[in-house]
């Protein structure tokens, strides 16, 4: 599914936004990604079925990203 174009100022999509935002924490959100799929592990199909539809959702991603932009200095931070 396509998300829709941000209709701001500047015309720029979402995800280049988002992107850009997050592109000073990557690696830091990619071992995140990484714990929490370590985390999930299981052998019981119907639950690992049932935690994989869980965990795509992006949600679960805001507060890892905003915890870990909070303490940079807004100076590091990529300008819209």
């Amino acid at each position: 599914m396509r998300r829709p174009r941000n209709n701001g100022s500047h015309g720029v999509d979402m995800n280049v936004q988002l992107t850009r935002l997050t592109s000073p924490i990557q690696d830091e959100l990619d071992r995140v990604e990484r714990t929490i799929a370590a985390s999930l592990r299981t052998d019981n199909l119907f639950i690992r079925q049932m935690v994989d539809y869980l965990a795509r959702g992006n949600g679960k991603r805001l507060r890892p990203t905003l915890a870990l932009l909070s303490p940079r200095p807004s100076e590091t931070l990529p300008t819209p």
